[in-house]
């Protein structure tokens, strides 16, 4: 494993049995934002807020778009991380949660673990200076086999139903037949960017 603190405290290499699982800088769709390689920590939300929106108790909070119109997949892909605590077989990092206009102030911690046969993924938030919303997460971009199909199972029959711009609106519907996983299916060309919901396990 190799990670970046630099950008985004990300993991920027995965070899598993002789083969490279995640996806290189140099083999992304775009460079910026960087939002589309490696595993990275969704800090301190994941997913998209709607034109940078955060309903608090003291009133709305706008924050600046990353990618607009939404302000996405949090602060922390997007900056230095900074080693506290390393072995031959794990790292500690932090960030400080700053920019796009977030008000909460405060700090991210990571610790990424090798194990024999694991790699075990811990994130944490705190340190705000008045109360906020958190959300955490990591996002994996994984390589596919140059010369067979990925197979993936997702146990849900539900996902959240999203608006034009990936945003999820509340509602909940029944999968379609093209995003059905439950039988672990091949990927073939399906472009998934959805939120299973009520999932029966892990993703496989």
């Amino acid at each position: 494993m190799r990670i970046d603190p630099a950008d985004g405290g990300r993991i920027v290499s995965l070899i598993i049995a002789g083969g490279e699982r995640i996806l290189a800088k140099a083999r992304a769709r775009a460079t910026r934002p960087s939002l589309y390689w490696g595993c990275y920590p969704m800090v301190p939300w994941a997913g998209r807020l709607s034109n940078g929106r955060i309903p608090t108790n003291d009133g709305e909070v706008r924050l600046e778009p990353n990618l607009p119109p939404s302000a996405i997949h949090g602060l922390g892909f997007d900056k230095p991380w900074v080693i506290v605590e390393r072995s031959a077989t794990a790292v500690t990092m932090t960030c400080e949660l700053r920019g796009l206009g977030w008000p909460f102030g405060g700090s991210a911690l990571q610790t990424l673990r090798l194990g024999v046969s694991s790699l075990e993924l811990e994130l944490g938030v705190g340190g705000y200076t008045r109360a906020g919303p958190a959300g955490l997460g990591w996002h994996p971009w994984f390589t596919r086999p140059p010369t067979a199909d990925l197979e993936l199972r997702v146990d849900a029959s539900e996902v959240l139903e999203l608006d034009a711009d990936l945003v999820p609106t509340g509602e909940v519907r029944q999968v379609t037949p093209r995003e059905d996983l439950r039988s672990g299916p091949p990927l073939g060309d399906r472009r998934l960017d959805h939120v299973y919901i009520r999932t029966k396990g892990p993703a496989l």
